[in-house]
């Protein structure tokens, strides 16, 4: 019985570990993008945006909401890395 437990034991703890590897792929392809649309959005303002009166907080709220994103994003890879450790 207990080489039974044992054997079932290897293949979903294999199973989950298969699950967080490929959530880990999915999550570091996301943050790339949110990267890659931060850095265009960046880019983009060319400086501009932040001296005109009007629109410079908009710009710099927009930019703040992206960092907060890829920060959030960053944690939630860090907490499937430590999960896939604990396997």
């Amino acid at each position: 019985m207990q080489n039974l437990t044992k054997q079932w034991g290897v293949k979903m703890a294999s199973r989950k570990l298969n699950i967080l590897s490929e959530s880990l792929i999915k999550k570091e392809k996301i943050l790339n993008e949110k990267l890659q649309n931060n850095f265009d959005t960046v880019a983009q303002a060319n400086g501009q945006p932040l001296n005109d009166k009007r629109n410079g907080h908009k710009t710099l709220a927009k930019w703040e909401s992206q960092n907060d994103s890829i920060r959030r994003q960053m944690e939630s890879i860090e907490r499937t890395k430590l999960a896939m450790e604990q396997e």
